[in-house]
């Protein structure tokens, strides 16, 4: 049983101060504002529903490739508001630290971080980082549903951290899940290098930033679309996993070195 907060507590953490104090809540508008980004409020419960209708519709592999591009998506917009927002003498590392806040802010796991080598390596293949996520919104719910299993389930904070690393650094992060209650371990636990650090293991994990080919859709016996055949299966367009990061995010590993 989780016990649920009276106030919240952690406001005395700079990061996560600054963010919540961006925070709008405008009913009357239908709309909730972090700085000047539109933000929406979702149960877990319907999100683990989403995700568990994605799995039963598209099949797990298809889910987590859909899941992990909205996630990345979700990243590059957060570390373009962290930019945005940041002191002008910030540091890779309080980078780091504001996408932690934000991850947490927003619901989805709490971050500790376990280890950082960064210190003038931010635009060099020796770039690692490594910690562990606690009390996973999206692990919770896969493990309620699907129960334990082999495979990790982290997938949209795994796209989060891909691409909010991505944006800060300038260059293509990649962060592969090591760890995962989903799988049995006690706690969920992650690492990001360069892409090219990671060499032939990351190519699975890749293939889920790169948008796939649709499979044909069914219809029944007789039916005629509007060209009188079956949907085209042509693959989707370029989507923001494959963007290059912006120059703030350039901007962001030289104040780091």
């Amino acid at each position: 049983m989780i016990e649920v907060p009276d106030v919240v507590t952690d406001l005395n953490l700079p990061h996560l101060r600054a963010f919540a104090e961006m925070l709008r809540f405008a009913p009357l508008e239908g709309r909730i504002w972090m700085g000047d980004r539109r933000m929406v409020l979702l149960h877990a419960e319907a999100f683990a529903a989403l995700r568990n209708e994605l799995i039963a519709s598209l099949g797990s592999d298809t889910a987590r490739g859909l899941l992990t591009r909205i996630g990345y998506a979700a990243g590059c917009r957060d570390a373009e508001l962290a930019w945005k927002h940041r002191p002008q003498d910030a540091t890779f590392d309080q980078l780091l630290g504001s996408g932690s806040a934000l991850h947490g802010l927003q619901g989805f796991v709490r971050v500790e971080r376990l280890r950082t080598r960064q210190a003038n390596s931010v635009g060099t293949d020796d770039l690692r980082l490594e910690w562990i996520w606690r009390d996973s919104m999206e692990d919770e719910g896969h493990v309620g549903a699907h129960g334990v299993g082999s495979e990790s389930a982290c997938w949209t904070a795994v796209g989060y951290s891909s691409g909010y690393l991505s944006t800060c650094a300038g260059r293509r992060i990649l962060v592969r899940e090591t760890q995962c209650r989903a799988m049995g371990a006690a706690h969920c636990r992650a690492e990001a290098r360069p892409v090219a650090a990671w060499g032939e293991e990351a190519e699975e994990d890749l293939r889920h930033l790169e948008p796939q080919a649709r499979p044909p859709r069914q219809h029944p016996v007789g039916w005629q679309g509007t060209t009188g055949g079956v949907a085209s299966t042509d693959a989707p367009g370029p989507q923001a996993a494959d963007r290059q990061a912006p120059a703030s995010g350039a901007r962001g590993a030289g104040a780091a070195a």
